[in-house]
């Protein structure tokens, strides 16, 4: 009796790890047939393909499902529902999601503007090693916008963006840095320069180009 028990169990465990396994290949397939009709331009289907995939929890597709609500393809546009949307792959750890949510955030779209929520997601985008929320960071400082104006803290980030990016956004890393250069001390310089270079990224599962 006991054996049959212990084998209905295992069966039954077995059985939840093939079904979760299939509603992730599920997702997956749906997520891609997304992004097909996203890139021909297919705006509708790619919301319904991407919805199957968001409702199911994933991720990449629940970042793509809000932005379609930010822009307004394929559905009327609606900031609640991007934010919404982009909250639920947000607190997965996608990076995107995060850095689109921080900007909800900071231009107050689909929620009450509040600087300190935005900046926390953009951190959470820039520590995870993302040069989009590096640079993003690096200009709050720079400005002192959501945060007080701190050049040092500023040059950080453009630094570690400088060396963990490529093309424009590498240039602008780069412009940027040297504006903030310009008000440091050689002391605070040698500093920042020492902190930017022995910075390690947190770990992440969902990079901007999920």
């Amino acid at each position: 009796m006991k054996k049959q028990v212990f084998c209905f169990a295992l069966f039954s465990l077995l059985l939840l790890v093939l079904c979760s396994a299939a509603s992730a290949d599920s997702a997956q397939e749906a997520y891609d047939r997304g992004m097909e009709a996203y890139e021909n331009e297919n705006f509708e289907l790619a919301v319904t393909e991407f919805r199957k995939a968001a409702e199911r929890g994933y991720p990449p597709a629940q970042c793509y499902l809000g932005w379609m609500y930010d822009r307004g393809e394929g559905v009327e546009q609606n900031y609640d529902e991007a934010v919404k949307w982009y909250r639920k792959a947000a607190e997965q750890g996608d990076a995107k999601a995060q850095h689109n949510l921080g900007f909800m955030y900071y231009t107050g779209r689909g929620v009450t503007q509040n600087y300190a929520e935005a900046v926390k997601w953009y951190r959470k985008v820039a520590e995870h090693g993302q040069p989009e929320g590096q640079v993003v960071m690096g200009l709050l400082y720079l400005e002192g916008k959501a945060v007080p104006q701190s050049y040092f803290q500023a040059y950080i980030w453009f630094n570690i963006a400088a060396d963990n990016s490529s093309g424009a956004l590498r240039q602008d890393a780069v412009k940027y840095r040297t504006k903030a250069a310009e008000q440091l001390s050689p002391d605070q310089l040698a500093k920042a320069q020492k902190i930017s270079s022995e910075w390690k990224p947190k770990n992440n599962d969902h990079a901007l180009n999920s």
